[in-house]
């Protein structure tokens, strides 16, 4: 019995079932039916399984610009609340992605001591805004605490 064609799209051949079940609709309903159901059936567990393999934790911190360094400062970032569940803050230093983060995330990491360029923006970015940057010369012992909210039509970063 031929179900598919090269085409591979099983409504191509409904003419095909009829006739093979002798002009018994019923039947090659049935079987048209349990085809549809097992394809929906596989593809909703592969849509599971992918959404499973969905990560929302932000990704290990930029080696060069977070690790233990004595004499260093600290850098958190929050995520201002009235963002949305649908964006998020991509946070870069010194040119490196340092955190994606999420609603309710944030960025609390240790940062060498020295100048750097926080950049952050908000993706998926739809208008093509431009990342908004900060500088900030980092002391020992010192912690920089920063809000990502929009300001007007852009992300900027607020110190707290």
């Amino acid at each position: 019995m031929l179900l598919l064609r090269a085409s591979g799209f099983l409504w191509d051949n409904v003419p095909v079932l009829l006739r093979e079940q002798d002009g018994d609709y019923s039947r090659a309903m049935k079987k048209i039916y349990r085809i549809l159901s097992c394809h929906i059936f596989i593809f909703a567990l592969a849509s599971i399984a992918l959404v499973g393999c969905e990560t929302s934790s932000a990704p290990a911190p930029a080696a060069s610009t977070t690790h233990n360094i004595k004499g260093g400062g600290r850098l958190v970032i929050l995520r201002a609340a009235n963002m949305g569940e649908d964006l998020t803050v991509n946070l870069k230093i010194d040119g490196k992605t340092a955190a994606n983060i999420i609603m309710g995330g944030q960025y609390n990491a240790p940062l060498a001591a020295g100048p750097h360029v926080l950049t952050v923006l908000a993706t998926p970015n739809r208008d093509a805004v431009s990342p908004s940057k900060t500088q900030i010369v980092v002391k020992p012992g010192q912690t920089y605490t920063f809000t990502a909210m929009w300001r007007g039509e852009r992300l900027k970063l607020v110190a707290n």
